[in-house]
């Protein structure tokens, strides 16, 4: 995600269906909450071995704060969840009594 693009937050999993917005490190949090679906706008990055952290400011209220790379996507719906693949079907065997390369 870029500095300067709108995306939105992202709750997979959580009860509450919000999340908190934290400092850069994500061991201070505050109290603001942003629900899931909430349109925010990506001020800033933080890369990090593990998990990159975004600062991010509400368009609604103004709230800012930091947030996980899984507390964002980009698009409004979350996307649903991929289907597991299909069972290949087993090639048929050929019934053929001669043997491959011989006439007929």
């Amino acid at each position: 995600m870029a500095v300067g693009q709108r995306v939105f937050v992202n709750c997979p999993g959580n009860r509450s269906g919000s999340v908190i917005l934290g400092d850069a490190s994500g061991k201070i949090l505050s109290a603001v909450h942003l629900a899931d679906g909430v349109e925010v706008e990506v001020i800033a990055w933080r890369p990090g071995w593990s998990d990159a952290r975004y600062r991010v400011r509400a368009s609604a209220d103004g709230a800012d704060g930091w947030l996980p790379a899984d507390n964002l996507r980009r698009a409004l719906v979350p996307l649903p969840e991929p289907a597991p693949p299909k069972a290949q079907e087993a090639p048929v065997a050929e019934t053929s009594r001669r043997r491959f390369g011989q006439s007929v």
